[in-house]
């Protein structure tokens, strides 16, 4: 592998990732606007309280919390009580990070010609 096909990749990848852990994180603030109202929660509760199981309150071990990999290493299933996880989860993160890692590679790949 030369160093072109390296640096492409990596910045894919992280591109990739960093694209849909932003966009897991705006829908997780969105699914708990909801808790506003009815538990006394504050908006800095909503984005600042851990990622839990939303039936029966277990937290999620940060494994599962990576993007795409966590879903599918979970099989779409809460480890704890087994209820399924909402597939729009999956299809967000999924599309937000090939949309990340495409505008990546678009504005960097000349300057990372250029630069190797």
């Amino acid at each position: 592998m030369d160093k072109l096909t390296i640096a492409i990749t990596l910045i894919g990848v992280a591109s990739f990732f960093l694209g849909g852990s932003l966009a897991s994180f705006t829908v997780l603030c969105i699914d708990r606007m909801k808790f506003l109202s009815t538990d006394g929660w504050s908006l800095r509760t909503v984005a600042l309280k851990p990622s839990f199981c939303e039936s029966c309150g277990h937290s999620i071990s940060p494994f599962f919390l990576v993007p795409v990999l966590g879903y599918l290493v979970s099989r779409a299933k809460c480890s704890h009580c087994g209820v399924r996880i909402p597939a729009k989860h999956f299809v967000i993160e999924l599309l937000s990070g090939t949309a990340a890692s495409s505008l990546a590679l678009y504005l960097v790949y000349d300057q990372i010609k250029t630069f190797l």
